[in-house]
């Protein structure tokens, strides 16, 4: 499950990486991939980071990857489940907000899908309910032994289209709650991994996840990139 880096599917139990460095904590996980932590920007904990996301437009293909190797526009999930694009598209863009409200993270959405960091899409062979690909930099990487960490080259996150999907919190009779979800794997392409099975918002278990960012995803994501700044 690589292209480059690791894909990371929504609800599937992983491997636990228990962070070693440079905090030890027993309620949150970092992405661990050959053995480096992965982050945006530099390769050194709790430093910020600036990220630009795009929508595929187009059909497009990531070489060597096995989920989300290939993408289709987002109207394929919005068309399917009634949801107007703009709804999608401000859902979207409120889970990247809720993490750039707590960590030193600036998000901004490109319309070149070719210029963004991360790229977001439907599936084009559903499969699951939603992916994330991350692909870390062979050589932006920083430190040694369990400290190492890599900077992060591309991402992306696609979703199933044949799912049902709503914006309605509290509402699974309607579909997967698309804002929970994209705010998951945004967590992935950040860098963290699942913590457990419930609770959290990176944890992996659908119906036991909170609409509210958690103590350990906070703790998780300032590892990474440092507290929001005050001014």
């Amino acid at each position: 499950m690589r292209f480059v880096g690791r894909l990371i599917p929504l609800l599937s139990a992983v491997a636990a990486i228990l962070v070693s460095a440079p905090a030890v904590a027993s309620d949150f996980e970092l992405l661990k991939l050959d053995g480096a932590y992965v982050k945006w920007g530099a390769p050194v904990f709790a430093s910020g980071a600036e990220v630009s996301y795009a929508y595929v437009r187009e059909p497009v293909e990531l070489q060597g990857a096995h989920n989300c190797g290939a993408m289709v526009s987002p109207t394929a999930i919005t068309g399917k489940s009634g949801i107007p694009f703009d709804a999608f598209d401000t859902a979207v863009g409120e889970a990247f907000a809720q993490w750039s409200a707590v960590a030193n993270l600036r998000f901004h959405k490109v319309d070149d899908p070719a210029r963004a960091d991360i790229l977001i899409g439907a599936q084009a062979k559903p499969v699951g309910i939603a992916f994330a690909n991350v692909a870390p930099s062979r050589t932006a990487v920083a430190g040694r032994g369990e400290a190492r960490i890599a900077s992060m080259k591309k991402a992306a996150i696609c979703f199933n289209p044949t799912l049902a999907w709503t914006l309605e919190s509290g509402r699974p009779d309607l579909g997967r709650d698309l804002f929970l979800v994209a705010g998951h794997e945004i967590g992935h392409t950040l860098g963290l991994d699942h913590p457990g099975p419930r609770g959290a918002r990176m944890a992996f278990k659908e119906g036991f996840v909170s609409r509210t960012l958690q103590d350990s995803d906070i703790r998780a994501v300032q590892t990474l990139y440092g507290p929001r700044p005050t001014n």
